[in-house]
């Protein structure tokens, strides 16, 4: 096999895109590595000083000076007021003791005395009469009584 120039010429023109990407390849990391600025002889430490400035009075414009005042006054949701409770108007002690309910009637005992559902007494309405309990209104405000407890 004889080696000709037409197979030189043709190697030479397929390599050759290699060889230049070789090439500028090369040349870009030598003046990389030798021209690049700074180099870090000539870098110098930079050093700064922080000083902290006086404080002032804190000044609010009349709208933020507004805006907190009315927060001030916004109360804490998780705060429990104490109960207002009248010392003066204490309600007599209601005692439950016995529940009759039959197929005619249903009756209870409070404090004595006998009432049926809907009848109402000195300072009480009775309201519902069950097995377990029954149900008076004092004040407009609901309140069971049981038989093994007084309230």
């Amino acid at each position: 096999m004889s080696l000709n120039t037409d197979f030189f010429k043709k190697e030479f023109w397929a390599a050759l895109p290699l060889f230049t990407l070789c090439l500028g390849t090369a040349l870009a990391l030598y003046l990389a590595f030798f021209y690049s600025q700074p180099r870090l002889q000539t870098v110098e430490v930079a050093t700064f000083k922080f000083e902290r400035p006086e404080r002032l009075p804190l000044q609010l414009s009349p709208v933020k000076q507004a805006h907190k005042l009315a927060y001030a006054r916004v109360k804490d949701p998780f705060y429990l007021p104490d109960l207002q409770r009248d010392t003066d108007e204490r309600l007599p002690q209601l005692r439950l003791s016995m529940i009759i309910i039959n197929k005619r009637h249903k009756m209870c005992r409070v404090n004595g005395r006998l009432y049926r559902e809907g009848e109402s007494g000195p300072d009480f309405l009775v309201k519902f009469i069950g097995e377990q309990g029954v149900l008076v209104e004092r004040k407009g405000k609901g309140q069971w009584l049981f038989l093994t407890q007084s309230s």
